[in-house]
């Protein structure tokens, strides 16, 4: 992410971005002006999340990003969203994929890493279980966008 202020303009790794729900790293003076997003030849997206109403903060959510070598997963990172205090990357669904065509079965697998690799927290729109069931459905959903692109 690149910011702009009154001091100039610096980047920011997206890692280092988010510290906690709305506080990010930007100064008071800051605003994001740019993303910067590396482009690979075979590189697929995709993005799905889970609400209780159109336009509602998502229950959980899945931000898929595959670069494939054939059929071949070469490369996986996945961020889940709504389950922790920021977004947070998902090493093991990640590894479920690697070496593997992204196929039904390798997707269930990233699936059920990725239910497994939270501890979603109990709020008053969700418990832990429902954020895990909603974080399986949008990893299923995110991942079965990338094999119909």
């Amino acid at each position: 992410m690149v910011a702009t202020g009154s001091d100039g303009r610096r980047t920011i790794p997206a890692t280092d971005l988010f510290l906690a729900p709305y506080q990010t790293a930007l100064r008071p003076t800051e605003i994001i002006t740019e993303t910067r997003w590396p482009i690979r030849p075979q590189t697929r997206h995709g993005f799905a999340e889970t609400t209780h109403r159109a336009g509602d903060f998502a229950l959980a959510g899945l931000a898929a990003v595959v670069e494939l070598d054939g059929p071949e997963v070469a490369r996986a990172r996945l961020a889940a969203l709504g389950v922790a205090g920021t977004a947070r990357r998902l090493p093991t669904a990640e590894q479920a994929l690697l070496g593997r065509p992204l196929s039904t079965g390798s997707i269930e697998d990233a699936t059920d890493a990725a239910a497994k690799s939270v501890d979603p927290p109990e709020d008053v729109h969700a418990d832990p279980e429902t954020r895990r069931a909603a974080l399986r459905a949008a990893t299923r959903r995110a991942l079965e966008q990338i094999t119909h692109a």
